[in-house]
């Protein structure tokens, strides 16, 4: 979580994973758990809603990752009966629910591309159009290298290298890891799907919170 610039508990080394929310989510509530075993002052509570944080929108993205809740959150799950981005008569998501988040993979993308004259087609799949045409190009799944980070210093002057006291600073990239392979969009399952398993993460993890 140190490793990270918005501290969540995923591996620098390695692309977001389909459902890395839930991943996420379970993370918070062992460190919720940890909490409770602990005491109210321990480190696992100042973690665990650092957690809860991330996916109520302190992401790169500013965005909630849960429906009803948080700094914008999403409005087009991917779901077959809360589906009023795609059908008006169909309803909203309640409050609540988690979507699936960054996925910096091409698992169940790639598996029905085609090329034909030099074009790679998804096999008419809308949302892996979607994703690999709009998010994967520009979301950098496997950025990792560290970046300057802009200090301003004493003299008022942004200095890429040194802060004020002189002491070099550089931070990983929020691109690492496909960080930001995420859009809320109804047909991209690979980042806006809900699931039920998922959701019992969130639920677990908040009830520990509150």
């Amino acid at each position: 979580m140190n490793a990270s610039p918005f501290g969540v508990p995923h591996t620098t080394n390695q692309p977001f994973n389909w459902a890395s929310n839930a991943d996420i989510a379970n993370s918070g509530g062992m460190l919720a758990f940890a909490q409770k075993m602990l005491g109210p002052f321990s480190l696992y509570q100042q973690q665990a809603r650092r957690v809860a944080s991330y996916l109520l929108g302190h992401n790169p993205l500013g965005k909630s990752y849960v429906t009803g809740y948080g700094h914008n959150p999403p409005r087009n799950p991917h779901h077959r009966f809360w589906a009023k981005h795609a059908d008006i008569g169909y309803p909203s998501a309640p409050p609540g629910m988690l979507v699936g988040g960054p996925n910096g993979k091409w698992e169940g993308t790639v598996l029905s591309a085609k090329v034909s004259n030099g074009t790679w087609s998804w096999g008419g799949d809308k949302g892996a159009d979607i994703f690999m045409r709009q998010i994967m190009p520009t979301c950098n799944p496997m950025e990792t290298a560290s970046i300057p980070r802009m200090i301003v210093g004493s003299n008022g002057v942004e200095n890429p290298d040194y802060n004020k006291f002189g002491t070099p600073i550089v931070r990983t990239s929020i691109g690492q890891g496909g960080i930001s392979c995420y859009q809320d969009h109804i047909d991209l399952y690979m980042t806006n799907e809900v699931a039920i398993n998922w959701n019992s993460a969130l639920f677990w993890f908040s009830a520990y919170l509150d």
